[in-house]
């Protein structure tokens, strides 16, 4: 009769060892999967504001290629395609070192933006925004887009 009342304390006491571990196993899941989440969120909103930045992926059919951040400029390349250019805390126009023939503003989302270009197509863009002096050049030796299509751009960056 001790052996079967010894076997059964042993079940009981293996069962009972089993739930408690696979609580604590759970509870340590949890517990990592909410640091990471805090991590995360805390990184998300340490990035100072000079290198935050919303831009679009890609620009004039080619994907982003380098994203360099530098004291209070952001410069996205889009391959030999173009760039877009961000400097935090200026309200100056940014100008391309390409002269243009073909210079015009219209209103995207409230802001004046200034296009420039040749042969009706625009190859630049720059408009200041909350402080913030933004500026998108193609390549000179590319086709140039529509403005239509700069105005996407222009929509698409913040």
């Amino acid at each position: 009769m001790n052996k079967k009342i010894l076997a059964v304390v042993f079940i009981v006491v293996l069962v009972v060892g089993m739930v408690v571990a696979a609580v604590i196993s759970h509870n340590l899941t949890e517990g990592s999967r909410e640091n990471t989440g805090i991590s995360e969120e805390a990184e998300k909103t340490t990035v100072p504001p000079e290198l935050r930045m919303q831009y679009p992926d890609r620009l004039n059919g080619v994907l982003e290629t380098n994203y360099e951040a530098k004291n209070n400029t952001i410069i996205v390349t889009y391959g030999e395609n173009g760039t877009l250019k961000r400097i935090f805390g200026s309200n100056e126009l940014m100008t391309s070192e390409q002269a243009y023939a073909e210079k015009t503003e219209i209103d995207v989302n409230g802001n004046t933006v200034t296009l420039n270009g040749k042969n009706g197509k625009i190859y630049t863009a720059a408009w200041t925004e909350n402080y913030n002096s933004y500026f998108i050049e193609l390549s000179p030796e590319g086709e140039g887009i529509d403005e239509n299509e700069m105005a996407e751009y222009v929509s698409a960056t913040e």
